[in-house]
């Protein structure tokens, strides 16, 4: 009889376990979990308040919870508490227009989710705990600190916007064969992308018009290596609708030939300067380069700048320029950007021809392949 007993609750433990989802009253400790509600529960009696608390073992500052099929008719009520006591009590309530969203809380202790035992209240809920929300909009692995193999991009536009784009920088990626990044809408659950192998660079754009999230997971398929060698390097950028018709006006200005361009494909895009900005700076590994002025600080090769910095070892007394020479004499004002829509060849430009053959070389070739690369999703 004892052996029969132990093997029925041995039995619903494995169902429980294969199904992952989590019981009214109980205790949700997974890292990652599922509640669902369908109708009343003839387990509870009718009406009564239903409650679910999720307090996961695995040491964890985030936590997303991703709401399917929420049924206009639904309402719950959702507590955070957060990891210094303060709480934070909201109420959803179902609409006809949204039947899937994600909440997400940062540096949470614990959530309790309360709903009715009535026909009214349906939907389902999928909680992670093991995701590092990316707040700097940078993630680079393994160097950061921390284990997480799981990372949330999450955008919402601003009371006066129309529509935004997230632009995901993925560059360096190295991954073991069995090992993927797959990118997940959270929203419907959908891989919208799968990197694995090597790649040296990968754009993905992201659009929405009220808030998307996105989460990048690395997973194994099988026979995992114990000591894996996995690496990649993201960056994420957002702007608005003007931002986003400012690089689609460069996309276009991207199929015409140089001699042919309009004036119009001369506009001035500060989000696009920013990007490709930060993107050349990360690609030369230079933090103190600078795009938008007419001369390039290169320290590791400049022996001008290795005779400032170490005046002792100075054997020539002719003052020298600071940066690398090549770049010296095109004036600060000039921004280099102008040389991907200006006609002619770099040596036409005198003291800044330099300069124009290293934008032709980088900022240009960035802006051309941001522009006809970007795979939107």
């Amino acid at each position: 009889m004892k052996f029969a007993v132990f093997l029925m609750l041995s039995v619903v433990l494995m169902v429980r376990k294969c199904t992952a989802e989590c019981d009214p009253f109980s205790l949700c400790d997974g890292s990652r979990d599922s509640i669902v509600m369908s109708g009343v529960s003839s387990q509870f009696h009718p009406g009564a308040d239903m409650t679910w608390f999720v307090r996961p073992q695995q040491t964890f500052h985030s936590i997303m919870l991703v709401f399917q099929d929420f049924e206009p008719t639904s309402k719950v009520k959702v507590l955070m508490i957060r990891e210094d006591g303060t709480m934070a009590l909201n109420n959803y309530v179902g609409g006809s227009a949204v039947k899937n969203f994600d909440i997400i809380g940062d540096k949470v202790r614990e959530i309790i989710i309360m709903a009715k035992n009535v026909p009214e209240t349906s939907f389902k809920l999928n909680y992670y705990s093991d995701c590092e929300v990316v707040n700097d909009g940078q993630v680079q692995y393994p160097q950061q600190v921390g284990n997480s193999q799981c990372w949330i991009l999450n955008f919402t536009l601003d009371s006066n916007e129309l529509m935004k784009r997230m632009y995901v920088m993925m560059r360096d990626v190295e991954l073991d064969s069995t090992y993927h990044l797959k990118f997940t809408d959270v929203s419907t659950m959908e891989v919208v992308a799968d990197l694995s192998g090597q790649r040296k660079y990968e754009i993905f754009g992201f659009d929405t018009i009220d808030s998307r999230t996105i989460m990048l997971e690395m997973t194994c398929t099988d026979q995992c290596n114990t000591f894996p060698r996995n690496s990649f390097n993201l960056n994420a950028y957002t702007m608005n609708e003007g931002g986003i018709a400012c690089i689609e006006l460069q996309t276009q200005c991207s199929q015409i030939s140089e001699g042919l361009k309009p004036q119009l494909c001369q506009t001035h895009c500060p989000a696009l300067d920013e990007m490709l900005e930060n993107e050349v700076n990360y690609e030369e590994n230079s933090p103190m380069m600078m795009i938008r002025s007419g001369y390039i600080a290169n320290r590791q090769r400049s022996r001008a700048y290795a005779e400032k910095m170490n005046p002792e070892k100075r054997t020539e007394k002719r003052r020298r320029c600071p940066l690398n020479p090549q770049y010296c004499n095109c004036p600060r004002s000039v921004e280099l950007r102008k040389f991907c829509y200006i006609r002619g060849k770099c040596f036409e430009h005198g003291k800044c021809t330099w300069a124009c053959i290293f934008a032709k070389m980088t900022t240009c070739l960035k802006i051309k392949f941001l522009s006809s690369n970007v795979k939107l999703l």
